[in-house]
């Protein structure tokens, strides 16, 4: 089936290609809810994200909604592995835990 280019790498010469179209890889934005707050801090902005147990930060842009019952998090690039259910935990700058919630959506 059709084969797609995934990486480049002119320096050894390589292409890289996958059956999967790189645009429908991963996911960018989605939603949380059961939203906690144990630093008290709740305004929409620029944060440390980490989705499940063990995953490095990824850089993300919060807007809380609803009196700060759903949020929208817009990442830096897609990632892979995003799935209902999932924890979705959002660090300060110090990376302190500022918020956390449940994946129940994205687009």
């Amino acid at each position: 089936g059709p084969w797609f280019v995934v990486e480049k790498n002119p320096d050894q010469n390589l292409i890289i290609v996958s059956r999967e179209n790189p645009e429908d890889i991963g996911q960018d934005v989605f939603e949380i809810k059961e939203i906690h707050f144990p630093s008290g801090e709740t305004k929409s902005g620029e944060y440390a994200l980490k989705i499940r147990h063990g995953s490095d930060f990824l850089k993300s842009r919060v807007e809380f909604f609803s009196e700060k019952k759903i949020a929208r998090v817009m990442l830096e690039k897609k990632i892979r592995g995003i799935a209902t259910g999932q924890s979705a935990v959002l660090y300060n700058e110090n990376k302190n835990v500022c918020a956390s919630g449940i994946i129940w959506g994205y687009h």
